[in-house]
């Protein structure tokens, strides 16, 4: 067995691919294992990822028909041996001693999960560091006790774990354990059904914040894109997912939460772009609809008690949860917290 396999989700990203895979093969620790997943692409990935194996034995390449990404990672999962694992997105790329040090810090510390820093690189080159949590050596009561003050304090993912995947290296059975319950139908945050059950379960997480050898490229823009009609339905479903694999763990089924109301705010974001080819009426029904479905799904009293309490305690956030925002204050609000929400996002 490898003591690390990485794997690498590949789709409609012919020309960043080439400098993704290169960042992975010429990394100062070489005992490795990279699984190249091709979902489908219809574009050339399938052919450079032919090339690579063909000229490295460590590559593996797995062509499966699109399936969407939590097959994807799932099939790669499935055909890598590694005791730790690493999954990387196929349009960004990591710095040489990636691999080296976070494994290092794993035996150091015979940690369970390794997270470290990342890089937000834009198409112009501009640079944004991030590292949500404060280093450290992290404890299974350590975690539930973050997760548990956590709960909405208007900066969740200053108080947690990111749900990424890609920043990480998580111990093979926690992934397996996770895998048994993730969903296909999630087609939004999947990262997230695989990311918390393992955290939840983890015994030890390092994390090491001032480190930051990941390089996720972000397409400037990609927030502001056209409204998809899907989205919040989507959403939903992650919630619903996520709930029902977290439901015996109080702390970390708590912290769904102000991670559902993320993921909201950047759904209400959208909804209120000037691009999306609503009426305002139909802005104003959709976001009716969706927390309506929203209320319904939070069923736990007392967390809803204690959600609903701290949420007042930020009123923008409280009312906008209640759905009882006008279309000019939503407006002049989302166009404030645009760059923040820009720094703390994961890959939609």
């Amino acid at each position: 067995m490898n003591k690390l396999s990485v794997v690498v989700i590949i789709y409609k990203v012919e020309q960043y691919l080439n400098q993704c895979i290169d960042s992975i093969i010429n990394q100062t620790y070489k005992d490795f294992e990279l699984v190249l997943v091709d979902d489908g692409s219809p574009d050339n990935c399938p052919q450079i990822c032919d090339e690579y194996a063909a000229k490295d034995s460590r590559i593996k390449v797995i062509h499966q028909d699109n399936q969407g990404s939590v097959s994807a990672r799932w099939n790669g999962f499935l055909n890598s041996t590694g005791e730790y694992v690493s999954f990387i997105d196929g349009d960004d790329w990591i710095d040489p001693d990636m691999l080296e040090r976070m494994l290092f810090l794993a035996e150091q510390r015979s940690a369970d999960i390794v997270v470290v820093g990342y890089k937000e690189v834009s198409e112009s080159g501009a640079v944004n560091k991030g590292c949500p949590i404060e280093s450290g050596y992290y404890s299974n009561d350590r975690i539930q006790y973050i997760y548990d003050k956590a709960l909405y304090t208007g900066k969740f993912y200053e108080a947690g774990i990111n749900g990424s995947l890609w920043n990480k290296i998580i111990k093979r059975n926690l992934l397996a354990e996770g895998y048994t319950v993730a969903d296909s139908s999630v087609k939004m945050g999947d990262d997230a059904t695989i990311t918390y059950p393992a955290i939840s379960k983890a015994r030890t997480v390092v994390v090491e914040n001032d480190y930051h050898p990941y390089n996720y490229r972000f397409v400037n823009g990609s927030l502001s894109r056209a409204f998809d009609k899907e989205y919040f339905e989507r959403s939903l479903k992650l919630f619903e997912c996520l709930a029902s694999n977290l439901k015996t763990n109080k702390s970390m089924y708590s912290c769904i939460y102000p991670y559902s109301l993320f993921i909201s705010a950047i759904g209400i974001y959208m909804l209120y772009s000037k691009n999306n080819g609503l009426s305002i009426n139909e802005r104003k029904r959709k976001l009716k609809n969706y927390y309506l479905s929203f209320d319904k799904f939070v069923t736990d009293k007392s967390i809803k008690s204690e959600l609903t309490s701290d949420l007042q305690n930020n009123k923008i956030v409280y009312l906008f949860y209640k759905g009882s925002l006008n279309l000019l204050v939503m407006r002049l609000y989302w166009d404030k917290v645009i760059m923040k929400l820009k720094n703390l996002v994961g890959k939609a």
